[in-house]
């Protein structure tokens, strides 16, 4: 099968006109042709690339040479796999230097990456290429890019050197949009008053070359439909024509600046299907926008003839200046800068360039800009001969080494996928991998720390830390802050990328990675949608393996769980006045607050509290101080809606506030503080709890810590099916311990029972010792757990999951050569296999036995260790004889997946652990 791809790929590329998308050098194409099954010809492919018989060009969908074809038919190419054909074509000899022919357009490796890709696209396809429409605001370059296409097909040889362009501003005959029609499509003699004579349209004219139509929204619907014809069909008529037929080869680029649904017809559209979107300079790059800047400074300097000596204070504020006419504005403003300086001094040898130097009318707009940088007394120094790269330095490959780490990583995992390494290798490396990579982003050259787009997001990743912090109760460190800050800085402007045939082994770790890491996954989560909202920057698949990785490496502080606060009292600062002097005092933020005027009605402070309970997470409790009798009826008001314990106290003051924030701060529980509230202070209070039907919870609690609570309650979360829907909660023992019956969770919810490795004897709570849940009376003990649950099969599934994911766990760093999980899906058929064919139930211990000893079994019969001693012994009648077929029965779909045969000795241990009594 190999040698038949590789046979229809030569055939395809020598048939190959030109290099470019071709739909029959695609797996889809390929699968159809011969045929055969689309996974085989992918892996067959790869294969081929592998073994350097043919090159891979990773676009979607990807496209398959042959390199001997290619080497005969175009030139030799110096790589396996490209990431575009304008990567493969920069590697023909032929090309001059080497680089692209896009390559001097600044931000063609940036912002502008995409459009230029997209134009590519279009220009191969075969015939003449694909109707494409520029969009984008005044001054993007719409024009520039559509002559650029025409000057990169006659490069490419897509048209001849005498090819035509012709370009025609729609908007020049909005009034007339007859004359618009007569002059894109013809006309014939007599076709309208004053039509003395055919005339050829601008259609007919561009036969063989371009025709760009710009400001196309001022087409009327008619001349639209005229195009449709043309695009659908191939051919037009001229106006007063009923019969003939004109036909044109033209390649056909619209533009515009209004939107496509509003301006055209759907039928229009259809037929252009390239959209190109071309940013407007407020979405590029800081690095793209001062790269033009010093253009244009360095196009003045050789209009002058003389060094220009530009302060640092000029530079900011053209980086950081809004430009509504994008480009073309920038270019208007530093030609107004140097004209302006120059006629202040004509006969300067250098033209200095200051404050003092700015028009006035351009002056007033610098006002506006923040100074965002450090300022420098420096000056920078631009002469007829300098080049922009004596003032922007190279550019760090930190996307180079992002995507190395990427690959690294993906192969770290597929070692560990195939059993080559353990898992406990594999997180280590690759946590020291990224740990690595993450310190040479901060300490790298050329990095401006004071830099505009840094300094903002070290502002943005610091609020995120200020709102993890106080929501979440999760502190990050200083150091933490830097790296992450750091990594969206390195990432602003580039993806990672990685081949396609990684992209389902990158998204397997993914699931693993989420699975493991449960807790900084969730962590993760919070960062981006923080991210997202106040940059709008999205961390993609690739992201989120990197930043997994390194919050694992982190010291990250989960402060204890306590109960939210507010002060609510009149007055323009009343509230925020005695909730920060507090908050200052106890050195932690511990109250939020809320002024209201004087006559703010009752409706408006509910509208605030039921929004405060929505966003936070009340249920350990929530204290609000109010200062007035009236607003004591917001406890009437919230305590339906809350799900925790609330305590509502008048008479606020900085005493009272102060007194409340450090029982708080010292985790007091909420009955104590109502207390002291009631006997140091004379207040009105009123404390309640939710009055709803209690949801059932199980608490998780052991004596050596929080962490191995928390690695329980996974255990029991992923066993319970998704029927059930019981809250299970890890709990640090010692705080159990020490409150007992008066820890909240105790109040707000049904505790069926604490399962951990120490009682904290608590009255009424039933205590469940982990190794009961494994033991002959694991069943009665889930049965205890869910009170509720009457159904006798889901409580075997919980029974069963949760007996199989102990057994994985413990499995998981004895077991070298097998995959642990799919070894326990084989086990479990074979217990199945007992208990129904046998008529019988086997104990939760002997099912732990069975998981561990078989996945023990098959390891070593591949291996081909020796069985084990006999055991001492023991008459075997004919009930032996029965059990020993059951086993081999139920063993027979294991023995069948592995190839291997489970002998005498090995059966009569397995008669020992399942039936001996």
């Amino acid at each position: 099968m190999k040698d038949q791809i590789l046979a229809l790929l030569t055939k395809e590329t020598e048939d190959c006109k030109q290099l470019g998308p071709n739909p029959n050098l695609t797996t889809e194409e390929i699968c159809k042709r011969l045929p055969i099954k689309r996974n085989t010809v992918s892996q067959y492919l790869n294969e081929l690339v592998a073994e350097r018989k043919c090159i891979k060009i990773k676009t979607r969908p990807a496209y398959f040479y042959s390199t001997d074809a290619m080497k005969r038919h175009f030139f030799m190419p110096l790589k396996d796999m490209y990431n575009s054909f304008e990567e493969l074509l920069n590697d023909n000899p032929e090309e001059k230097g080497g680089k692209s022919f896009f390559s001097n357009i600044i931000g063609h490796d940036l912002s502008l990456k995409g459009v230029i890709d997209q134009i590519k696209t279009s220009v191969f396809y075969p015939g003449s290429g694909l109707p494409m429409i520029f969009i984008g605001e005044t001054g993007v370059g719409k024009s520039m890019f559509a002559r650029l296409t025409y000057k990169y097909c006659i490069e490419r040889k897509l048209l001849d050197q005498s090819a035509p362009f012709i370009e025609l501003n729609c908007s020049q005959y909005f009034h007339n949009p007859e004359l618009l029609t007569s002059n894109l499509f013809g006309y014939v003699k007599g076709a309208f008053t004053g039509a003395d004579h055919d005339k050829v349209g601008m259609l007919e004219a561009a036969d063989g070359g371009v025709l760009f139509l710009d400001e196309c929204h001022r087409l009327d619907a008619e001349s639209q439909e005229k195009f449709f014809t043309f695009m659908d069909k191939g051919y037009f008529q001229r106006m007063g024509e009923s019969k003939t037929r004109h036909k044109s080869r033209v390649r056909i680029i619209f533009a515009t600046t209004e939107s496509l649904q509003a301006n055209f017809l759907r039928t229009f559209l259809r037929r252009i299907p390239m959209t190109v979107e071309i940013p407007p300079l407020s979405q590029r790059s800081l690095k793209e926008v001062q790269y033009f800047i010093y253009h244009f400074f360095i196009e003045e300097a050789k209009k002058m003839n003389r060094p220009l000596h530009i302060s640092t204070w000029v530079i900011n504020r053209l980086s950081n200046l809004q430009y509504s006419d994008n480009v073309g504005e920038l270019e208007n403003n530093v030609r107004l800068i140097c004209a302006n300086a120059l006629s202040k001094n004509p006969d300067n040898e250098l033209i200095s360039i200051n404050g003092q130097d700015i028009p006035e009318s351009l002056y007033q707009q610098f006002l506006t800009v923040r100074d965002l940088e450090k300022e420098n007394t420096q000056k920078t120094v631009i002469t007829p001969t300098s080049h922009v790269s004596d003032f922007l330095k190279a550019d760090f490959p930190q996307k180079n080494i992002l995507n190395e780490l990427m690959k690294i990583l993906i192969n770290l995992f597929q070692k560990y996928a195939e059993g080559e390494v353990k898992e406990e290798f594999f997180l280590h490396q690759s946590s020291m991998e990224v740990g690595t990579t993450m310190e040479m982003l901060i300490h790298r050259d050329g990095v401006n720390r004071q830099e505009t787009i840094l300094k903002y997001i070290s502002g943005v990743i610091q609020e995120i830390a200020k709102f993890l912090e106080h929501n979440y109760l999760i502190k990050l460190n200083g150091n933490t802050l830097i790296v992450l800050t750091h990594y969206i800085y390195s990432r602003n402007d580039f993806t990672i990328q990685i081949d396609e045939c990684y992209e389902k082994i990158r998204d397997e770790l993914i699931d693993f990675l989420k699975r493991k890491l449960v807790n900084e996954s969730k962590l993760l989560k919070s960062i981006s949608d923080l991210l997202e909202a106040r940059m709008d920057f999205l961390l993609d698949a690739n992201d989120w393996i990197i930043l997994l990785y390194f919050l694992t490496n982190l010291d990250i502080t989960h402060s204890r769980q306590r109960m939210h606060s507010v002060v609510l009292a009149h007055g323009f600062s009343t509230a925020s006045s005695i909730a920060d002097v507090v908050n200052r005092f106890l050195n932690e933020k511990i109250f939020d607050s809320f002024d209201m005027p004087f006559n703010v009605p009752l409706e408006k402070v509910e509208e605030y509290m039921d929004y405060y309970i929505k966003e936070l997470d009340c249920s350990n409790g929530l204290v609000v101080l109010v200062d007035m009798g009236s607003l004591m009826i917001i406890f009437d008001k919230l305590k339906d809606k809350i799900n925790g314990p609330l305590l509502v106290a008048n008479n606020v003051s900085t005493q009272s506030v102060l007194l409340t924030g450090e029982m708080i701060k010292k985790n007091r529980p909420i009955e104590e503080i109502d207390s002291r509230l009631k006997n140091d202070i004379p207040i009105q209070h009123k404390l309640g709890f939710p009055k709803k039907n209690k949801e059932p919870m199980i608490i998780t609690s052991c004596s050596s810590g929080v962490g191995a609570a928390r690695k329980l309650r996974e255990f029991l979360l992923g066993s319970l099916p998704s029927e059930i829907s019981y809250r299970i909660e890890a709990v640090d023992l010692h705080t159990l311990s020490t409150y007992k019956t008066n820890f909240p969770l105790l109040k707000q919810y049904q505790i069926t029972g604490i399962i951990g490795t120490s009682d904290p004897k608590i009255d009424g709570i039933p205590y469940i010792a982990l190794e009961e849940l494994v033991s002959s009376r694991g069943m009665e003990r889930i049965k205890a757990l869910f009170p509720t649950v009457s159904d006798p099969r889901l409580l075997k599934i919980i029974n069963d999951n949760f007996v199989r994911n102990l057994s994985v766990e413990r499995l998981l760093p004895a077991i070298t050569i097998l995959d642990v999980k799919k070894m326990i899906g084989y086990v479990d058929e074979m217990i199945n296999s007992l208990e129904r064919n046998g008529n019988f139930q086997m104990s939760n211990s002997r099912k732990s036995i069975l998981y561990i000893h078989t996945s023990s079994l098959v390891e070593r019969l591949i291996r081909h260790i020796p069985q084990p001693e006999a055991l001492p012994f023991k008459k075997k009648g004919k009930k032996y004889e029965e059990q020993i077929k059951l086993i081999q029965t139920a063993l027979l779909p294991l023995e069948n997946a592995y190839n291997v045969t489970v002998g005498e000795r090995e059966l009569d241990y397995l008669q020992n652990i399942i039936f001996d009594q």
